[in-house]
C-alpha cells in the first residue's frame, strides 16, 4: 500500500471516529431536551428551581449588571448573529470551504427552526411580564438566544478548529466561544425572560444540531479540505 494510500485510510477512519462521536453527543443532547421537557410538563422540582434561581437573580439586579446583560444578550440576537453568519458564509465559499460554509449555515438556520419548532410542542409560558427588562414575545422552551449563541459562535469555533494553523488559536476559539454562550444565556434569566431550564435546553439544542451537523460533515470530507496539522 503506497503512502497517500495509507494516510487516505487513516483519515477516513479518523472522520468516522469523529463522526461517531459527534452524534453520540447530538442523541444525549436530544435525550437531555426530552427529559427537561417532561420535567416542565410535570411541574416537578426542576420548576421549582427555575423559580427559586430566578427570583435569586432579580433580587439581586443592579444598575451595572442590567446594562451588561443588556449587551451581551444582543449577540444572540437576529441583528448580530445574521451578519456574522452573510460574511462567514460568504468568505468561506469564496475561498472554497464549502463543506464547512453550509454547516455554519445549517447550524444557525436550523437552529431558529428546531427552536420555533420545539416551542410549540412545549408550549411554556415565560416568566411574569413584571419581571422583564427587555421586550421579549412568544413562548419560553426552549431559549431561541442560548441556542443561538451556541449554534452561530460555536460553529465558527469549529472553522477556527478545521482551519486554524495553531493549538491556541483553536483553544482559544473554543474558550470564547462557550464563554459567550454561558453569558448569553445566563442574561435571558437575569433580564426575567426566560426561566433557567429554557437557557439549558436552548444550549443542549444548539450543541446537538451542531454536532449532528460536524458529524455529517466529517463523513462526507473528500478532497483537499483537511485541517492542517496545528503547531504550539
Amino acid at each position: 500500500m503506497s503512502l497517500a494510500n495509507t494516510w487516505e485510510t487513516v483519515r477516513s477512519r479518523s472522520n468516522l471516529w469523529v463522526a461517531v462521536a459527534a452524534f453520540g453527543v447530538a442523541i444525549v443532547a436530544l435525550g437531555m431536551i426530552v427529559e427537561i421537557a417532561d420535567s416542565v410538563r410535570e411541574a416537578d422540582r426542576l420548576v421549582r428551581v427555575d423559580h427559586q434561581i430566578i427570583r435569586f437573580l432579580i433580587d439581586h439586579r443592579t444598575s451595572w449588571l442590567t446594562i451588561v446583560a443588556k449587551v451581551v444578550t444582543q449577540m444572540a440576537g437576529g441583528f448580530v448573529v445574521a451578519p456574522v453568519v452573510i460574511v462567514t458564509v460568504a468568505a468561506l465559499i469564496r475561498t472554497g470551504y464549502r463543506r464547512i460554509a453550509l454547516v455554519v449555515a445549517l447550524s444557525s438556520l436550523g437552529t431558529v427552526v428546531l427552536v420555533a419548532f420545539t416551542k410549540h410542542l412545549v408550549s411554556r409560558a415565560r416568566p411574569p411580564v413584571a419581571e422583564h427588562l427587555v421586550s421579549a414575545h412568544g413562548l419560553a422552551f426552549p431559549s431561541g438566544h442560548s441556542a443561538q449563541s451556541v449554534a452561530c459562535y460555536g460553529a465558527l469555533a469549529w472553522v477556527v478548529w478545521e482551519l486554524g494553523r495553531t493549538r491556541r488559536a483553536r483553544v482559544l476559539a473554543v474558550g470564547g466561544a462557550a464563554i459567550i454562550a454561558i453569558a448569553v444565556g445566563l442574561s435571558r434569566v437575569y433580564l426575567g425572560v426566560h426561566w433557567p431550564s429554557d437557557v439549558v435546553s436552548g444550549w443542549l439544542l444548539g450543541i446537538g444540531l451542531l454536532a449532528a451537523l460536524v458529524g455529517t460533515s466529517h463523513i462526507l470530507r473528500r478532497g483537499p479540505e483537511t485541517s492542517p496539522e496545528p503547531t504550539a
